[in-house]
Order: structure tokens, then C-alpha cells, then sequence
């Protein structure tokens, strides 16, 4: 049985940190993404994976150091790459992607689901009767996407890395003050013990980019504010394994135009009639959102009545159609001539 210890390169008194730090390494130099199907290197890689899978579990790495007679073949001929545990962590920084796909041969690639892009909300802004009349509009948004520079890392996989001059390698810088030890994590590697690789000039090492994206939007007709509009497959695409988040659109617009109000399908406006209008009846034309209509006025007609024309409000996309509703002021007149006057004094002495 080979020394697990002299494959990664590390003493028998290694700290857990000096053996992460040893397996990255190897890793990346042996990892079969980078040696384009060289047997040997894979061979390598392999051990140097078996290795790591015993020295980085506390309780392996006891067994190993101190065998017993029912511990005599470490890893039994399985699959070395059939229990990684935190290994996933380690190659994604190295590897990213491209190494899940690889392993997932033997590492339950099956049963594993490419997560789901994020979906993108936005606010869309109408005008009131770009709600009510509803229509095709055209819109321009950013959306985010994975950078095709650097495959959605940040940096170029392929540069060498390496020891953090910092720390030398160790992720963490002591300093003494007097008596006092301070540890803390290495400013200049994040604790890694290596050196940050230079950002992709492509998305300026953020790994997703910013996308322009036009679309044309169908407005249903009669679409309420705060509403929203789905559109699928339109939304973030940061994952390329997966289709595109959707794009969700909430309608902001106002209530009210000129004389008119909406609630929910109904209209409501106002409408000042003479008051023999409003004694005697008949008919008056008042604007509606459809043009202009006839509004019948009942006799005896009092100040602030509300008066329906049926049908005459917005009409959903579904084909149901709100009403007009109209509140009535009596139109008093300010001054009279003495004909007027005359006979609004005969009325008033016979009523």
C-alpha cells in the first residue's frame, strides 16, 4: 500500500490546511480536464484523490495511522471517485463546471438537476389607455449572462496559480504585539494560501455579464396596474445547461385621466345638467372611453345621482365589458335676464 502521506507531498504531522493546500495543487497539475486523456496523469490523479479521501476525514486518517488487521486495503478497489465529500468545493475552483460533468459518470449525474435559471423582474410603464385598449409594445432591458470569455469564472482556469506571497500558502498571517499572537485570514488570498488569478477582461472577473435584450410585449387588453405579464424564457441566463429564467413585468400606470377614473372595469366621470334637464328628464352626450355616448336622465333627477351607461366601460381580454358610471351636478344658473326671472318666480308660485 502506497504512503498516502508521500502522494500529496506532506509529513505524517501535516495540519489539515497544509493537506488542502497539497491536494489543490496536485489536483489541478493531474486533473484529466488538463492532461487531455494522458492515462498516467489520470492514474496519478487518482491516488492523489484517494489519498485526500482518507487524510482530510479526521476519523479515516486515525484508522490509516494506526491499522488494524480488518483495515489492510484502503479504498477496497472501489471507485475512487465515488465518495468525494467536500471535494466538489475544491475542483469548482479550479475546474468549475466541466469537472461536475466529467465525475458525474460516477457520481450521480443521473439524479442530479441543472438548477434553474433566476427569473427577472421589472416594472413596465403604461399610460391609462394603453391599459384599457391593451397593444403590442416594444421593450429594451439588461438581463444577466454567463460570461462566454471565461465560462462564467471570473478568471482564465487555465493560468497558473500560485502560492500566495503573503501568507505562503498558509491562508492565515500572524502578527505579535508584544506577548499577544494575532491570527487572522490572509487579506491577499482570502485564505485560499494562493494567489488570486487575474480577472476576465470580459466580465471584469464578476463572471456573468450584462445583456441587452429587446423584445415586443402583447398588452392584454384591459390589464389592471399591478397586474403582471409573464414572458418565458426571457428572464437571467447564467446557467447555459439550463433554459433562461422568465421575465416578469408588472404594470405601472395610473388610475385616472382627464375626466375619467377606472375601478377595476368600471369608469366613473361627472356631469353637470340644467336643472329643468334635471326636472323634466331626457337626454344628454357625455365622453366615454369609447367615444361619445347618450346618457338618459330620469325626471326628478337629484344633484349627485349616479347614472349608468351599461357596457360603456373597459373590456377585459376575456370579452366582459364594464360599465360608465356618471354623477350628476345640476348646472344652477349665475345670472338671469327678466324674461328668465319672470317665469322661474311664476314656477316657484305654483308649485
Amino acid at each position: 500500500m502506497e504512503d498516502h502521506y508521500r502522494i500529496l507531498g506532506v509529513s505524517h504531522d501535516a495540519t489539515q490546511d497544509q493537506i488542502k493546500k497539497s491536494y489543490r495543487q496536485l489536483a489541478k497539475e493531474y486533473h484529466p480536464d488538463k492532461n487531455g486523456g494522458n492515462k498516467r496523469a489520470e492514474e496519478k490523479f487518482k491516488k492523489i484523490s484517494e489519498a485526500y479521501s482518507v487524510l482530510s476525514d479526521e476519523q479515516k486518517r486515525i484508522e490509516y495511522d494506526n491499522p488494524q488487521p480488518a483495515f489492510t486495503n484502503v479504498g477496497g478497489g472501489r471507485n475512487p471517485f465515488s465518495g468525494f465529500g467536500g471535494f466538489g468545493d475544491i475542483f469548482s475552483d479550479f475546474f468549475g463546471d466541466s469537472f461536475s460533468q466529467n465525475n458525474a459518470q460516477t457520481h450521480r449525474r443521473s439524479n442530479q438537476r441543472q438548477p434553474k435559471n433566476p427569473d427577472l423582474h421589472l416594472k413596465l410603464q403604461l399610460s391609462f389607455m394603453d391599459c384599457i385598449k391593451g397593444e403590442e409594445k416594444a421593450i429594451l432591458y439588461k438581463r444577466s449572462c454567463l460570461c462566454t470569455v471565461c465560462d462564467g469564472h471570473g478568471h482564465d482556469i487555465a493560468q497558473n496559480v500560485g502560492i500566495c506571497k503573503y501568507c505562503e500558502g498558509h491562508g492565515k498571517q500572524t502578527q505579535r504585539h508584544g506577548a499577544m499572537v494575532v491570527q487572522t485570514t490572509c487579506g491577499g488570498c482570502g485564505g485560499s494560501g494562493m494567489e488570486s488569478p487575474l480577472a476576465c477582461f470580459g466580465c471584469h472577473g464578476q463572471g456573468t455579464i450584462d445583456e441587452e435584450v429587446s423584445r415586443n410585449v402583447k398588452i392584454p387588453k384591459g390589464i389592471k396596474p399591478g397586474q403582471r405579464i409573464k414572458i418565458a424564457q426571457s428572464g437571467h441566463m447564467v446557467n447555459f445547461r439550463s433554459p433562461a429564467g422568465d421575465l416578469y413585468l408588472e404594470i405601472v400606470a395610473p388610475d385616472s385621466e382627464g375626466e375619467f377614473t377606472r375601478k377595476d372595469n368600471d369608469i366613473f366621470s361627472d356631469a353637470k345638467i340644467p336643472f329643468t334637464t334635471a326636472t323634466l328628464g331626457g337626454e344628454i352626450q357625455v365622453n366615454t372611453i369609447n367615444g361619445r355616448g347618450t346618457l338618459r336622465i330620469p325626471r326628478s333627477c337629484q344633484p349627485s345621482s349616479t347614472l349608468m351607461i351599461q357596457g360603456a366601460g373597459v373590456e377585459s381580454h376575456r370579452g366582459k365589458k364594464g360599465n360608465h358610471y356618471v354623477n350628476i351636478d345640476i348646472a344652477i344658473p349665475r345670472t338671469l335676464n327678466q324674461e328668465q326671472e319672470q317665469a322661474l318666480k311664476n314656477l316657484r308660485d305654483i308649485l
